[in-house]
């Protein structure tokens, strides 16, 4: 009876992974696969998936300014994902044309206003009108990465707009070449 039990909880997980796995992820291989997979990567600051679904090197650009902000560079991250987390993407339609595809994107992202707001009330709130007593630029960021992160967590997401990205296929995978995102902060 046992071992009916086992094989049979076995044969229930083997199943319920085939299941999940067949809801899972796009198919990166398409524009639209490409650049939701593209979009999660910069969300989760995934310097590897950066790389593969977007132009360029994006990862070691920000991991650049990033290290130029020296003791800041991480509370500066946690505020780029806390921003980043607020994104969300639909995809509208797809035309393609050879090795390059145009996406009719529907963005959804921080209300510009509220957020601007609710910075200035966090800073004044933090006595950060006075930018006389800050000694350095790092200390200055020290004190602003977490106002800031205050503020983005504080406000709600914005009216939806559409905008385009551009996908462009490079060694046969699908990139963000352009993405036509103003975050308007």
């Amino acid at each position: 009876m046992k071992r009916a039990k086992r094989i049979l909880m076995a044969a229930m997980a083997a199943m319920l992974v085939f299941v999940f796995a067949g809801c899972g992820g796009q198919d990166t291989n398409t524009p639209e696969g490409a650049f939701n997979a593209g979009i999660a990567a910069l969300k989760d600051f995934d310097s590897n998936a950066m790389d593969k679904y977007l132009t360029g090197n994006p990862a070691s650009e920000l991991n650049d300014a990033f290290a130029q902000l020296g003791t800041s560079a991480n509370a500066a991250k946690d505020v780029y994902k806390a921003l980043y987390s607020k994104l969300n993407c639909k995809v509208l339609s797809v035309e393609e044309e050879g090795d390059t595809a145009t996406l009719q994107v529907e963005v959804t992202f921080l209300d510009k206003t509220q957020f601007q707001n609710n910075l200035m009330a966090a800073a004044l709130s933090a006595g950060l009108t006075n930018m006389s007593n800050v000694s350095s630029q790092e200390e200055l960021m020290e004190k602003m990465m977490p106002i800031i992160k205050e503020a983005i967590e504080k406000t709600p997401k914005g009216e939806p707009q559409q905008t385009e990205a551009t996908m462009v296929l490079e060694e046969g995978q699908w990139k963000i070449d352009d993405f036509d995102l103003d975050l308007g902060l």
